[in-house]
């Protein structure tokens, strides 16, 4: 018991203590700069506390060296020198790590013939990773895209850390764990989403309908609550161990909680409402989704993972 214990607590040390510094930061930032880059936290909060938890369960060892790209990484969000290539600098390895990663996953699953969709949505979920790693660089570099607002470039980075990363890491493994129809269509789901989104808002600033960026939108969240749904199942078997269980079901609350956000702001064009626009959006729907889904979803499967006696899948539900 005693073993147990000391497991448990080792398990979410990590996870506990970049929390902690990340909280330390906010009153470092100040109130004004949370109001107005809270998008930039919010990547962020990503890189020092999510992906550190999320690319273990992707199959992949966090060596201790990565924690120097990412140290970097953060430092170049929070001493962003915009025209002298300081901040971009340092941004830049992390770029290459997520992105190195990526492609080596890629190339292993068609070299050894693992072209199967568990691999795939592991292949795009590290591809979402550099994804938002190549934005965060943009956003340092002042580089708009499609002449995207900057806050619009930050957001995307945050959103492909997020929405990307955590949500597919969260498919691979419930498909890992139970391969059955609503997770394999999950995954299909998971892998097609962000890029239907990412096409829907550029086709809005290109000046095409805007039911393209609306019916993307609501497609993507129709996603999510299944994931949510999946999750609140897992969360209800008596394989789960408890403390799974209980990050599971908070998680999927905040994740609905955080997906109505997201289909009224997807429905704006035909029923505008003055809250859900990207200021209110990027601190309430942005928070609800990295730390309480993100963060919580990733420490249960965390616990679930690294807790042999409570890690068996064969009686999970169908």
């Amino acid at each position: 018991m005693l073993y147990n214990n000391q497991k448990v607590s080792f398990i979410y040390l990590k996870p506990a203590i970049t929390l902690l510094i990340w909280l330390s930061l906010l009153p470092i930032a100040g109130a004004e700069y949370i109001q107005e880059s809270w998008e930039r936290l919010l990547v962020v909060f990503a890189a020092m506390v999510l992906i550190p938890i999320g690319v273990p369960l992707l199959g992949i060892k966090w060596r201790s060296w990565y924690w120097l790209m990412v140290a970097a990484f953060c430092l170049s969000f929070l001493i962003d020198t915009p025209g002298t290539g300081f901040s971009d600098l340092l941004a830049l390895p992390y770029l290459i790590l997520s992105a190195s990663l990526a492609i080596t996953a890629a190339v292993d699953m068609m070299a050894f013939s693992r072209f199967n969709l568990l691999e795939l949505v592991r292949v795009f979920a590290l591809g979402y990773w550099a994804t938002g790693a190549f934005w965060a660089l943009c956003s340092l570099a002042g580089f708009q895209p499609w002449d995207f607002d900057p806050v619009i470039v930050t957001l995307t980075a945050a959103h492909f850390h997020v929405a990307g990363f955590v949500f597919a890491t969260a498919g691979y493994k419930l498909l890992q764990f139970n391969n059955n129809r609503s997770n394999r269509f999950l995954g299909l789901g998971l892998i097609a989403g962000m890029p239907l989104v990412a096409f829907g808002i550029t086709a809005s600033k290109l000046g095409m309908p805007s039911w393209i960026e609306s019916g993307s939108g609501l497609f993507f969240v129709m996603l999510a609550l299944l994931l949510g749904y999946q999750h609140v199942k897992m969360a209800f078997h008596q394989q789960i161990n408890s403390i799974s269980r209980w990050c599971w079901g908070i998680s999927s609350i905040c994740l609905f909680a955080g997906m109505c956000m997201a289909a009224m702001y997807a429905l704006r064009f035909y029923y505008p409402m003055p809250f859900f626009q990207i200021p209110n959006m990027k601190i309430w729907h942005g928070s609800i989704n990295a730390i309480g889904f993100g963060w919580l979803v990733l420490i249960g499967w965390n616990a679930q993972t690294r807790i042999p006696a409570l890690q068996s899948p064969r009686h999970l539900p169908v």
